[in-house]
């Protein structure tokens, strides 16, 4: 994705879309989002997240 940036919730930079749906997965884990929002978030990026493992793979 071309221009893709943003900041993750370490607070590093990135423009890696399986960087972003990883970090899903973290805030997840840190119970700041929901499973719902999370697995969401993966599949609007083309990926799939699995919550209990935070294995992704592209759709």
């Amino acid at each position: 994705m071309n221009g893709y940036n943003y900041t993750n919730s370490k607070g590093h930079q990135s423009t890696s879309i399986a960087d972003y749906v990883a970090d899903q997965h973290r805030l997840y884990k840190a119970g700041e989002i929901d499973g719902t929002s999370a697995k969401q978030e993966a599949a609007l990026m083309g990926y799939r997240l699995n919550l209990r493992t935070g294995a992704i793979t592209k759709r």
